[in-house]
């Protein structure tokens, strides 16, 4: 009962509350700049052949469950902050690389007779094709996944799992490229090794 009542105290609240505004807030304003720049592609010529499958806009959605979880893990609000600087670093290094190489993916137009072309409808009226590399979508769910796999090997595996899934989904409902996925992935690792990782084995940040 303790424990449940320490997830939920304010400032656990308000960090969890600014890392989710701070990431939608920087993403839909970057998102916007590109849109008034000129763009480049990074995607393969064979990528092309990649299926276009919008029922995957479903497992896509998900990272924004994914991303509350390491909040309900995570104990000691040292860890606790620690855990809340490897979001923002993502972030903040996915925007920086966003105004560097603005990128745009053209996007598919079908007929909205399904459930699932509905919603796919509705995520595109809302994200523009932009941001693409590094993949925030992708480094936000394995940054989560990481998290949750330091403190328990189950729940942290099915989020791995789940976040290959939704890395899939970003190339099978055309919202990223490859070289998006790969580079959100390596940078998801980089900030959870230099902020989560090395601070939970003690080997920065002492006490």
């Amino acid at each position: 009962m303790k424990d449940i009542k320490n997830i939920f105290t304010s400032k656990r609240l308000l960090v969890m509350l600014f890392v989710f505004l701070f990431w939608l807030g920087c993403y839909l304003l970057f998102n916007f700049i590109t849109s008034l720049r000129e763009t480049y592609n990074p995607g393969f010529a064979f990528e092309t052949s990649i299926p276009f499958i919008p029922e995957f806009v479903f497992i896509y959605l998900m990272v924004f469950l994914v991303i509350f979880v390491p909040f309900f893990f995570v104990r000691k609000m040292d860890f606790y902050f620690a855990m809340a600087k490897s979001y923002i670093f993502v972030i903040i290094v996915s925007c920086i690389i966003y105004l560097l190489y603005p990128a745009e993916l053209p996007r598919y137009e079908y007929a909205m007779d399904t459930f699932s072309g509905w919603a796919l409808n509705l995520l595109y009226a809302f994200d523009m094709p932009h941001n693409l590399l590094p993949s925030m979508h992708v480094s936000m769910a394995f940054l989560s996944s990481f998290i949750v796999n330091s403190y328990s090997k189950k729940y942290g595996i099915f989020l791995i799992a789940l976040s290959v899934l939704i890395s899939i989904s970003t190339l099978f409902i055309k919202q990223h490229y490859i070289l998006d996925v790969v580079t959100g992935f390596i940078l998801a690792l980089i900030g959870y090794c230099v902020f989560v990782y090395l601070k939970k084995n003690k080997f920065l940040f002492p006490k």
